[in-house]
C-alpha cells in the first residue's frame, strides 16, 4: 500500500527528497487532471481519455493507448 511503498521511498531517498518527489508527481498529476477536465467539458463525448488521444493526436496513438491501458489492468 501506500505507507509500506513510502517507507521504501523515505529510506532509500531521504524525507527531504520523497517529499520533493510526491510533490512533483501530485503536481503532474493535477496539470494532466485539469487539462482532462478541461477536454471533457469543451468537447463531451463517449469513452475514456483513449477517445481523447484519438481526436486530438492520432488514431493510432488512441488505439495504442487504449490497449495499454487494458494490458496494465490485465496484468
Amino acid at each position: 500500500g501506500l505507507f509500506v511503498a513510502g517507507g521504501e521511498v523515505v529510506s532509500t531517498a531521504g524525507p527531504g527528497g520523497a517529499l520533493v518527489a510526491y510533490g512533483l508527481i501530485g503536481i503532474m498529476v493535477y496539470f494532466l487532471m485539469t487539462s482532462l477536465g478541461e477536454m471533457a467539458t469543451y468537447l463531451p463525448i463517449p469513452g475514456s481519455f483513449g477517445t481523447y488521444a484519438k481526436r486530438y493526436v492520432d488514431p493510432a496513438f488512441g488505439f495504442a493507448l487504449g490497449w495499454n491501458y487494458w494490458f496494465n489492468w490485465a496484468i
